[in-house]
């Protein structure tokens, strides 16, 4: 999240696709260790319903984190529009968008580190 924290105007595509696909082969490293781990503690005649039930919390986290951070981004990008001079130029609200990202993955950023420790 660090990578995608200093996202700016200036920020090449292949740059951010590169600290996307960083970030979701990391990820993979640990969530498929992780879940394999957690399924082989139940009972074998338990495993599809474990199955089940971690690919419906799996959608239900994924909604309510986008919904949460959708909101958070909007919020980063009205809070700089608002102190913007020029709120309705589109250079202002392209760096009102990037503000608002860049709050966005500083909290997840900070989030994810209190849950390491």
């Amino acid at each position: 999240m660090r990578l995608f924290a200093g996202i700016d105007s200036d920020t090449t595509q292949g740059s951010v696709l590169f600290n996307h696909v960083l970030l979701f082969l990391g990820m993979s490293f640990v969530v498929m260790p992780a879940q394999t781990a957690g399924l082989n503690q139940l009972p074998r005649h338990l495993v599809p319903h474990g199955t089940a039930i971690y690919n419906t919390l799996q959608q239900v986290a994924g909604g309510i984190g986008i919904a949460l951070f959708v909101g958070i981004m909007s919020s980063g990008a009205n809070r700089y529009l608002h102190h913007s001079l020029n709120p309705t130029a589109v250079h202002e609200k392209t760096q009102s968008m990037i503000s608002g990202l860049q709050t966005v993955f500083w909290i997840e950023f900070v989030e994810k580190g209190k849950l390491i420790r």
